[in-house]
């Protein structure tokens, strides 16, 4: 017997090698599908049958032969949890230099919740590779396996973890590291605190271009600067106030209302607008003729023609402007030619005397003529409501204050 994920199965040994039934049988209870199969065998898997769906003779002969073998197979299942912590010489020294200062009695309260959390690690890596050598994935098994682990070692070590977002802490020590475990109103949070003028500068960095700095450089470069800047300041209110631990950067520049300032010069437009902006999802109509768009596009016919500058023959397309139904997707009408007013009165005259009706909204875009005059009278006439498409913004401009921030250096 074996387990499979959370499944029992029995092997073609465990039927046929144990003498339960003969390989002929076997062969007949394929071939007939009274077998549930969790594996088929060949090339190298092993043949694995659910055992709760056998047949009630087979499986009281199994249990006969084998007698307490389905209790044996569950409990080596559920491995016997390691409670011995290992060392992190890293975290000890990481929260001994921490920034503010951090007392003895919370070092040592730090140090032990990053041994539990190594250990959850570390179970949960060996049950994502036990896992996935059988084919699957079960992440909510391991979830209450790592949650488990942790409870467990509560009773042991009496660690301070929370209960209730456990696995929240969880991930973001994964992503963040020994950081994510200091108190937030631990030691003199007033060195912490970024204020205006070094927010810029700190902004300033960031946007950077040439160079592109990192975080951990951000940190270095900014504290470079904010030195050679006091030691030029005549007065008191001209200098900088430098920053302490490396943290203090990534919290400030990743605040929401920070982010907005540099995600899109660093990222780009697209992916700021996938972060910042909201998204819209499009419900089509129901009904026909409730909503009628219309766009210009190149049509896919191509002829020959002659180039007096080139003075060769070249491939010439030509564009056309096409009227659809949303809900229906069909073809109402079209006119050959550029995307301009005209063109765009054709298609939708086309449309109109063809099916005979009027739509109630029709969508354009921005484009191709549809703001003059003509067109919204145009469009006015024809339909109850006309409504052009959102066009995309850019990321927020800095303010002047940002644009100030060269005079920090």
């Amino acid at each position: 017997m074996e387990m499979f994920g959370k499944t029992l199965c029995v092997t073609f040994d465990d039927l046929v090698g144990s003498g339960v039934m003969s390989k002929a049988n076997y062969k007949r209870y394929v071939r007939e599908e009274k077998f549930s199969f969790m594996q088929r065998g060949g090339n190298g898997r092993k043949v694995l049958i659910i055992y709760d769906k056998l047949p009630d003779k087979i499986r009281t002969e199994i249990d006969t032969k084998n007698p307490g073998a389905k209790d044996k197979i569950k409990k080596q299942q559920i491995n016997p949890m390691d409670h011995r912590l290992k060392s992190d010489s890293k975290a000890v020294e990481f929260y001994k230099k921490y920034t503010p200062k951090i007392s003895l009695d919370r070092q040592t309260e730090y140090v032990l919740n990053v041994k539990v959390l190594n250990a959850m690690v570390a179970l949960e890596v060996s049950m994502r590779d036990a896992q996935g050598k059988c084919g699957f994935q079960n992440n909510k098994e391991i979830r209450e396996k790592v949650i488990a682990l942790c409870e467990n070692l509560r009773e042991r070590y009496r660690h301070t973890l929370p209960k209730a977002r456990l696995m929240e802490k969880y991930a973001a020590y994964k992503k963040y590291g020994y950081a994510v475990l200091v108190n937030g109103n631990s030691g003199n949070q007033s060195a912490r605190k970024v204020g205006p003028m070094e927010g810029r500068l700190l902004l300033k960095l960031k946007r950077s271009k040439f160079p592109v700095y990192t975080d951990m450089q951000i940190f270095e470069e900014f504290n470079r600067i904010v030195e050679e800047r006091n030691a030029r300041a005549t007065r008191e209110e001209d200098k900088l106030k430098p920053i302490a631990s490396p943290q203090t950067v990534i919290n400030y520049l990743y605040k929401t209302s920070i982010k907005l300032w540099w995600y899109g010069v660093v990222h780009g437009e697209i992916a700021f607008k996938n972060e910042f902006m909201p998204q819209f999802d499009t419900k089509l109509p129901d009904m026909p003729n409730t909503l009628w768009y219309g766009d210009g596009t190149k049509l896919n016919l191509y002829y020959k023609e002659y180039d007096k500058k080139q003075k060769r023959m070249v491939a010439r397309t030509i564009d056309v402007y096409e009227v659809m139904d949303a809900c229906t997707e069909v073809f109402l009408g079209y006119s050959f030619g550029a995307e301009n007013f005209l063109t765009q009165y054709d298609a939708y005259r086309m449309a109109l005397e063809t099916w005979k009706v009027k739509p109630y909204e029709i969508v354009t875009d921005n484009q191709g003529g549809h703001k003059k005059p003509e067109a919204q009278y145009f469009f006015k006439r024809i339909c109850h409501l006309h409504k052009t498409t959102i066009r995309t913004t850019a990321s927020p401009k800095p303010s002047k204050a940002l644009s100030d921030a060269s005079r920090c250096r």
